[in-house]
């Protein structure tokens, strides 16, 4: 009789490792004490956020320009018409911010709560894709400058898709990371089919971040399936691939269409081509373009205001660079294609690099960022390893530095809110108030809200009047224009001598001959007794964002208005101020 022993497995063998090639960029476990530090950094950024969402209580000048379009058109008109003030958004956010107002109302925090919700959601999915792509010191300094980089924040409480840029394009990234990682699994395609579909209704540059990260990681996909035949394996990418570029096409075409066609694009892309948004049409200045464009995000106030733009930009270059040569290519492709999207939008005319609209780019640099600075760090070398904490000291602390300034003094908008309501306190019969040009907006919105909605605009422009300086001049030479001091043409109309309560809207081209408003205060202050204008005593002159000027017409205005009537007091707030002026008649 035999006995047959079983053989037993060895103890503490583990199974082979069933993940693809791409496994030296694969999540590895972090520290306790680094996971909860990261957590606290992304807390700090939450409270920053928060902070300046419940900070600001007015709508700035730019966002009262898309509330009126909310306000004043229902969804069918908002998705399919052209909108005032040469404004568009896409449709999803268009779709969001007027659910907002059936549904919640139409305050300034209720409409910006998108916004906030979009931001705070972009933290932790940052955290979640540094952890895949960078080792944990580049993770750590990559989370600190996303949380800590202040346009990133002052977005989060504006009523604005900017921030829900940011994190669609996250959204985008961390899907297809995990695609290319983990081809084999078709859930991970699936996540990133419909992460791709929504946020193309969600985010204009979606599509660049999309076409982009996406196509990598359809080829990591289908590679991956090979083994299965190739048929099979391609139909899932090919059907993703279809249908983002059908839902991509209806977005041009009904959406898109008057931005991208006719005489609102044409005045748009002359207005980017002033402000660098879109390269020159001389090829030889092309390069030069590409690489100002590039280094003007990395310190431009509204994309990432860095202290240290050119070490920054090498750094990414380095990052990038080390991608592509080294053993993560398909990660380098990831993240190098959305950019070259970008480039070539803004070629064609289509899309412009500058500015807020390339707030989108920001996750994606800050990871090459961190990723160069940790290749200049190195492992054991001491000279590497100061000259990757010093650079990485130089950039977190200028951003930091910035954050927390404004952190304590918030600035940037205009609380005009808060100074109608002062006026509104100290209003009196008969008062008259002049507001500056860019302030008519603003008081059209709040004149309601805060108690001044009776008073009478004086001298309204009559239908059809000129609407820019080239048509007042030549209306002022046959003499249709009697008041140059107004964009439109009028002539006042006659008032009984009693006592009348109005406001006036000053609108010249006071930058090109600043002379002449001099004189429309003088003749606020001193109206002609032929045009039945009841004089007031008491006049409030109202600014709006006056340091955008140049000169800055406040000062302008106040220098003149000191010479001939008597100062009195005066209201400031952030971008906005209120002054008042007594005149002593006869």
């Amino acid at each position: 009789m035999t006995t047959q022993t079983l053989e037993q497995p060895p103890l503490n063998v583990r199974k082979p490792d069933p993940r693809p090639s791409s496994a030296p960029w694969a999540v590895r476990k972090w520290p306790t004490e680094a996971t909860v530090f990261a957590w606290l950094l992304l807390a700090g950024g939450t409270l920053f956020r928060i902070r300046c969402y419940f900070h600001w209580t007015s709508f700035s000048l730019t966002e009262l320009e898309l509330v009126h379009n909310l306000l004043t058109r229902g969804f069918q008109k908002l998705l399919f018409e052209p909108l005032d003030f040469s404004q568009g958004a896409p449709a999803g956010f268009l779709i969001l911010e007027r659910l907002c107002v059936d549904v919640l109302g139409t305050g300034e925090r209720i409409l910006r709560l998108p916004s906030l919700l979009a931001s705070l959601a972009s933290l932790p999915l940052f955290f979640l894709l540094t952890r895949r792509v960078l080792t944990l010191r580049g993770a750590i300094l990559a989370i600190a400058l996303f949380a800590g980089l202040d346009p990133l924040i002052h977005y989060s409480a504006e009523l604005a898709p900017y921030s829900i840029d940011v994190t669609v394009a996250l959204a985008i990234l961390l899907s297809a990371v995990v695609v290319v990682q983990r081809p084999d699994r078709e859930r991970n395609l699936l996540v990133l089919f419909v992460v791709g579909a929504v946020g193309l209704f969600l985010s204009y540059p979606a599509a660049m971040v999309l076409g982009g990260s996406g196509a990598v990681a359809l080829g990591a996909y289908l590679a991956s399936g090979k083994r299965d035949g190739f048929i099979r394996s391609a139909a899932a990418p090919i059907v993703c691939a279809v249908v983002w570029i059908g839902l991509e096409w209806v977005n041009v075409h009904f959406f898109l269409h008057p931005l991208m066609y006719g005489p609102t694009h044409q005045e748009l892309v002359r207005d980017w081509m002033q402000w660098g948004g879109y390269p020159p049409w001389q090829p030889n200045r092309a390069v030069h373009w590409v690489w100002a464009a590039f280094h003007d995000i990395f310190q431009n106030w509204e994309t990432m205001y860095l202290g240290a733009p050119d070490l920054a930009m090498y750094a990414a270059i380095l990052g990038l660079g080390g991608l592509l040569l080294g053993k993560r290519r398909k990660l380098g492709l990831l993240l190098l294609l959305p950019l070259v999207l970008a480039l070539s939008a803004a070629f064609r005319r289509q899309y412009p690099l500058a500015d807020h609209l390339a707030l989108y780019m920001v996750p994606l640099l800050i990871i090459l960022i961190a990723q160069g600075i940790d290749l200049i760090w190195g492992k054991e070398d001491l000279a590497r390893s100061a000259a990757g904490g010093l650079a990485a000291v130089m950039l977190l602390s200028g951003a930091l530095a910035q954050s927390g300034y404004e952190f304590r003094w918030p600035g940037g908008r205009e609380e005009t809110k808060e100074v109608y309501q002062w006026l509104q306190h100290n209003w009196r019969t008969g008062d008259l108030l002049v507001l500056s040009h860019v302030s008519q907006r603003s008081f059209d919105y709040y004149a309601p809200r805060t108690g001044l909605a009776g008073l009478e605009q004086l001298w309204p422009a009559p239908p059809g009047t000129p609407m820019d300086k080239a048509d007042l001049l030549e209306a002022s030479t046959q003499g249709a224009a009697e008041q140059p001091w107004f964009v439109r043409a009028f002539t006042p109309p006659a008032f009984q001598p009693s006592a009348v309560s109005g406001y006036v809207v000053l609108q010249p081209d006071y930058s090109s001959n600043p002379g002449q408003y001099l004189d429309n205060m003088d003749q606020i202050c001193h109206p002609d007794p032929s045009w039945h204008w009841p004089p007031a005593r008491r006049i409030w002159f109202v600014f709006a964002r006056p340091e955008d000027q140049n000169p800055r017409v406040d000062q302008l205005c106040l220098a003149e208005l000191d010479r001939i009537a008597q100062p009195g007091v005066r209201h400031l707030e952030d971008g906005a101020a209120v002054y008042f002026y007594e005149v002593q008649r006869p």
